[in-house]
């Protein structure tokens, strides 16, 4: 089994679907991808490996850096 956790492993917040240069696309917005790592949901499993973020500040450097190493991706509507 593969060491990487998943969002929804994660008990993440939702995503939605989209179709972006005619590829199935998942996403959020920001906004909620920085609430969830900074107060996620009750219950969720937080991996014992990952520090949790204590500001807001934190994650969103955090977000920058995986849009740098294209982990992720922004989009304009």
């Amino acid at each position: 089994r593969s060491s990487v956790i998943s969002l929804e492993e994660m008990m993440a917040p939702a995503v939605r679907e989209a179709i972006e240069m005619d590829k199935r696309v998942y996403y959020l917005k920001g906004e909620k991808l920085v609430n969830f790592m900074v107060e996620p949901k009750k219950g969720t499993k937080w991996p014992k490996g990952l520090p949790k973020f204590k500001t807001r500040q934190e994650a969103i450097a955090v977000c920058k850096e995986l849009c740098n190493y294209q982990f992720m991706h922004r989009s304009i509507k």
